[in-house]
């Protein structure tokens, strides 16, 4: 009998190391984890802007701060980082004519968003009205380069005499 406790503590003993190190490698793994979570940098505006047809016009990103442009910190050339652009967005076009925008990095559109062919959102029929609101969004990923890392939106109208609006916007960069 006395063999048999002995065996069944030793059994024991391994278990609790066993689950002790699965516990430490969960709160490295949840700590790790969080820590990926914090985008690099942000910026929010709330104000409308309108831009019509022509070359791509940029976008105020930052609000109250003011600027077009994000600027990523400490980003090693070669990693990839996620871009998000969100916003309100209505189109006072036909049912056939859009919006468009382009997320940059270093000054070149990411796909898909290069060119103008990209509808972000587009009209719903009552032309010269910008009604049919909605929350759109885009993720692109891209490269940084060497040296200091720029993000910047444009936007335009595909078609004249229209115009496209954009409110209510968020820009988020994720490594």
């Amino acid at each position: 009998m006395s063999k048999y406790i002995e065996t069944c503590d030793v059994c024991t003993k391994s278990s609790r190391v066993a689950l002790g190190a699965l516990a430490i490698a969960a709160a490295v793994g949840l700590g790790a984890s969080a820590a990926h979570a914090e985008p690099v940098v942000f910026g929010t505006n709330t104000v409308p802007q309108f831009f019509v047809f022509g070359a791509p016009q940029s976008v105020d990103i930052n609000g109250a701060v003011g600027g077009t442009t994000l600027t990523i910190p400490a980003c090693a050339a070669g990693n990839q980082v996620m871009i998000t652009f969100s916003s309100v967005c209505s189109h006072n076009g036909a049912v056939f004519q859009w919006g468009s925008i382009q997320i940059l990095l270093n000054g070149v559109p990411l796909s898909p968003t290069a060119g103008g062919a990209d509808q972000f959102c587009s009209g719903n029929g009552t032309v010269g009205v910008h009604d049919g609101w909605a929350t759109q969004s885009m993720e692109v990923v891209g490269r940084c380069g060497d040296g200091a890392d720029v993000v910047a939106v444009t936007a335009q109208s595909a078609f004249a005499g229209t115009t496209l609006r954009l409110d209510d916007m968020s820009t988020v960069v994720d490594p």
